[in-house]
């Protein structure tokens, strides 16, 4: 699959370098010639509720943490605010669907 960069396609075709007559062959040309675009595809998660983990050593023991659907590691903690979720896993990347 490839992905093409729209706003350089529709500068090529309205910019005046091929003409409103255009075959299909010629359009087909022009899409084969637009640059592509490096994409990388969104994994959701979600904050899940349920382990206990003591992976922070400073911290003391919380049972019942957060961690994360996709790559089932601990929510980020803060020393002074405790855990803390973002809209993403800090650790994998994922797009979390839902904050509890």
């Amino acid at each position: 699959m490839r992905l093409i960069d729209a706003d350089a396609l529709k500068y090529e075709l309205f910019a005046g370098n091929y003409s409103a007559k255009m075959t299909s062959q010629e359009v087909a040309e022009c899409i084969d010639n637009s640059p592509t675009i490096d994409a990388v595809p969104v994994v959701y998660g979600e904050w899940k509720r349920g382990r206990e983990f003591s992976s922070y050593p400073r911290v003391p023991f919380i049972g019942d943490a957060y961690y994360c659907s996709n790559c089932e590691k601990e929510a980020y903690w803060d020393t002074d605010y405790g855990q803390q979720l973002f809209g993403f896993c800090p650790n994998c990347g994922a797009k979390m669907e839902v904050e509890p």
